[in-house]
């Protein structure tokens, strides 16, 4: 916008470009398809610029963002494709060059926890892909739900044990392996 101020202009272009990847990544683990990443992503930097001069408290924009993301996220999905899509978005995404037998081990993971998280309900969803697959703390994570604390750490107890229980043939250490590996 031409009415931004200089300053507040090459702020808004440095977080733009610290938190691109934080926001398609979390986009595409909210269950947009990674065809439409691109554009979610380009959606959520509108909304951000427009919004821009609103937000309060610096320190918390991450989690303003994550709000932000949340909500086109929850747009993205209603689709009636929604869980093809997703399958496929994991079949034809450009990962890092790997050894075929990690590469193989990285798909097979994602499939995992994506069909995990399609069991969830989008509150418990949302808590589970911030607070655990992007290890946002507690008070983003209630701001980027727009909830209490109390209230995003229940939900997202309430996804883990989830987790757990989903993936009960595996120990522990397996599962913090699998999320770990699904984030390769």
């Amino acid at each position: 916008s031409r009415d931004a101020r200089p300053s507040s202009r090459r702020e808004f272009e440095g977080f733009y470009r610290e938190h691109f990847g934080f926001a398609w990544r979390t986009l595409w683990r909210l269950g947009v398809a990674s065809g439409d990443c691109e554009d979610a992503a380009q959606e959520v930097f509108v909304t951000v610029h427009r919004r821009w001069a609103t937000i309060r408290d610096p320190e918390h924009r991450r989690a303003w963002l994550a709000g932000i993301v949340r909500r086109v996220a929850w747009r993205y999905r209603r689709g009636a494709e929604r869980h093809a899509r997703r399958v496929d978005a994991v079949a034809t995404s450009q990962p890092a060059v790997l050894a075929l037998d990690d590469e193989v081990a990285r798909r097979e993971a994602w499939r995992a926890v994506l069909g995990f998280l399609d069991t969830l309900d989008d509150d418990k969803r949302d808590a589970f892909v911030l607070g655990e697959l992007e290890a946002l703390p507690r008070p983003e994570l209630a701001l980027a739900l727009g909830v209490r604390p109390s209230t995003a750490y229940s939900r997202l107890q309430v996804a883990r044990r989830s987790f757990h229980a989903h993936f009960a043939a595996w120990d522990e250490r397996g599962c913090a392996r699998l999320i770990a590996r699904s984030g390769e």
